[in-house]
């Protein structure tokens, strides 16, 4: 006989709850979408009609902002490099 395994509780709230948790806009959020940052089903779910609101999964949302947080940023200048022994 197979077990089901168990699967982690996901808990996905709606964009007003998220913006304020995560301490950004709600224009944030959907550009960020739009830009492909956040991948449907993973970080957030559409409502059933086109007025439904957006429903996010906060962890799943955290994890990918500190990821995009690790890369480097292309306009922040860098510092020059010395050369060895110099």
């Amino acid at each position: 006989m197979k077990t089901a395994k168990a699967t982690p509780h996901r808990e996905f709230v709606p964009t007003g709850q998220a913006i304020v948790v995560l301490g950004v806009s709600s224009s944030t959020l959907c550009r960020w979408v739009k830009q492909g940052l956040f991948e449907e089903g993973v970080h957030f779910r559409n409502g059933l009609t086109t007025k439904s609101p957006r429903r996010w999964d906060l962890h799943a949302v955290e994890q990918r902002i500190a990821q995009l947080r690790q890369l480097p940023d292309p306009l922040r200048p860098q510092a020059p490099q010395q050369p060895p022994g110099g």
